[in-house]
């Protein structure tokens, strides 16, 4: 037995479990049984697209800590359990709410296939309820626990005797108690010939043979030809527990649209057209000022920016995939999944932002901003809260993966000249007249901006500015972006963002190891990166460090927003 599981089945009653996940017995005690029911959890509803409500109940904070520290223990016992059964990642049958694993990869087993059969699992968490969860973990071979611990363990999960859908724990116990479920009905698909997957409620069967197997699925003449569950399929569901959703059956052939947990199997796993057309809408919508809504049986309802950005990213996550998360270096050739993702970027974070935006070179500019601005937090009241908060006034913009490949902003100086470059169009393409707030581009003032078709260039391009040099403390660029450079050293030195540190704490050694920011001499066994530098120097060390280096760049950001300010009408 493995470390997780064997600390989990040494933990007992509720001073073990307690003591397992991180709390005092106990506070973990008044949570369980000193907090009444009806104060533990938060009831809302979230339309389906099929219509109706599904219930989602939260639990309070307190509740949700504790769940939350259960929910990482068991998804590790998760882990060791599939190790010690010698489940490899390709062979996994359940996809939902597991590491790696998602509805693409639960999609991808089913590609290519002359049948695809889905049904759904009726009220799959709520089916699930406290005697199950205990009992599981009582009698599972794994885990095999005390009735007291067990019982904690069942306390913690369920509320008023059922899984409640939206608490952290919810997931990983769903697919340990269908475990089960899946050996049974993988077992089926074997013996059948097919394959057998689950996500969540949602269970796919798919095969190549000719004819599909009538104890799978089999059309009933009584439903005109409709596809009905066979008995084999249908007992072994009720046997573990569960009961099936029959509006929700449906078989799929391989000359019409096959789809599997929202995506299309016919050729490669891939968004279907008429989702991309709609979120492509809706953007539209949004950027010109319409507002982004969706429809559910006949009323308009308002989307966020957020849940926009979370579509975007599950367009993004599957068909990015194709062009090896490489941004096309010809604009014609762009997709349109990624034109709109762009779109849709510009808007949120330089047509629209509630706040001044800075975009820097890389990741560890804006650590050395943040801390520079705490490190001040009274003498820049326009930059970050001076009540004691320190929550920051400016935007720092974070460079993704997302970012990267959809806006062209991944990191260095030419990803930077290259915004700059288009940033009129891009700006025209989001129908934002004058937005509120700057967009600042702060680069390094050293040999890079200063090249052939660096930021200097991109600067007197998009703006007509003749002499753009890095000896003025910021340049207008054009709309509401500007550029501010670092500022040059003694006798007109070049400099770059970390040259505002002292020596001393540029010299420090991690590991034996200094920093060393010349990539093309950095050897990886004297040297350290800004990353690594960063994060055991600078912010380890936040409180002893003089950040008063950084006051003429704070200053710059200061006056460009009171340079903006005048541009406005």
């Amino acid at each position: 037995m493995t470390n997780n599981l064997t600390k989990l089945k040494g933990a007992k009653g509720l001073h073990g479990i307690a003591h397992l996940i991180g709390f005092e017995p106990k506070n973990l005690a008044y949570i369980l049984h000193g907090i009444p029911d009806d104060y533990k959890y938060t009831e809302f509803n979230i339309p389906k697209k099929s219509g109706g409500k599904r219930i989602i109940r939260s639990p309070k904070e307190k509740l949700k800590h504790v769940q939350k520290r259960l929910a990482e223990n068991l998804s590790l016992c998760l882990s060791e359990i599939d190790t010690i059964e010698g489940v490899q990642r390709k062979c996994t049958l359940s996809h939902g709410f597991r590491q790696n694993l998602g509805i693409s990869t639960n999609a991808a087993s089913h590609v290519r296939r002359r049948w695809v059969f889905n049904i759904d699992l009726e009220d799959f968490f709520p089916s699930i309820n406290f005697g199950r969860v205990r009992g599981y973990f009582m009698k599972n071979k794994h885990f095999g626990l005390d009735a007291a611990s067990a019982t904690i363990l069942a306390q913690i999960c369920c509320w008023r005797n059922e899984l409640p859908q939206g608490a952290p724990t919810s997931p990983v116990v769903s697919n340990l108690l269908a475990s089960p479920l899946d050996i049974a009905l993988n077992r089926l698909a074997r013996r059948e010939r097919c394959t057998y997957t689950r996500y969540a409620d949602d269970i796919t069967f798919s095969t190549n043979k000719k004819n599909f197997p009538a104890a799978i699925a089999a059309p009933c003449q009584a439903l005109n030809g409709a596809w009905e569950v066979g008995d084999d399929l249908r007992y072994r569901i009720f046997r573990n527990g569960f009961h099936i959703n029959h509006k929700k059956t449906r078989m799929q052939h391989y000359w019409s649209r096959q789809e599997v947990t929202g995506l299309t199997v016919n050729t490669k796993v891939n968004i279907p057209n008429d989702y991309l057309k709609v979120v492509r809408s809706r953007v539209d919508h949004l950027i010109s000022g319409k507002g982004a809504f969706s429809e559910i049986s006949g009323a308009k309802i308002p989307i966020s920016n957020g849940q926009m950005q979370g579509m975007l990213a599950h367009i993004f996550k599957i068909k990015a995939e194709e062009l090896e998360y490489r941004r096309p270096k010809d604009k014609t050739a762009m997709p349109g999944f990624l034109r709109t993702h762009q779109k849709f970027l510009d808007y949120i974070y330089f047509a629209s932002s509630d706040r001044p935006m800075i975009v820097c070179e890389g990741k560890t500019d804006n650590s050395y901003l943040r801390l520079s601005l705490r490190a001040h937090d009274k003498t820049y009241p326009k930059l970050i809260s001076s009540d004691g908060s320190k929550e920051l006034l400016i935007r720092l913009f974070r460079q993704t993966r997302i970012s990267r490949v959809a806006q062209g902003i991944g990191g260095g100086a030419g990803d930077l000249a290259g915004l700059i470059r288009f940033y009129k169009e891009r700006m025209s393409a989001t129908k934002v007249q004058l937005p509120e707030f700057p967009v600042i581009v702060i680069v390094d003032n050293d040999d890079g901006p200063r090249g052939k078709g660096g930021v200097f260039s991109a600067v007197k391009q998009a703006s007509g500015t003749e002499t753009v040099d890095g000896t003025e403390r910021f340049y207008h660029v054009c709309s509401n972006l500007y550029l501010v450079p670092t500022p040059l050293l003694t006798g007109g030195a070049h400099s770059m963002i970390e040259s505002f540190l002292a020596p001393a704490v540029l010299s420090t050694k991690v590991g034996g190891k200094n920093l060393h920011l010349d990539e093309k001499t950095f050897d990886k066994t004297k040297h350290i990166g800004k990353e690594l530098f960063v994060k055991h120097v600078v912010q380890k060390n936040a409180a002893t460090i003089d950040f008063s280096g950084y006051k003429p760049i704070l200053d710059a950001i200061t006056e460009v927003i009171a340079d903006y300010e005048k541009r406005k009408p």
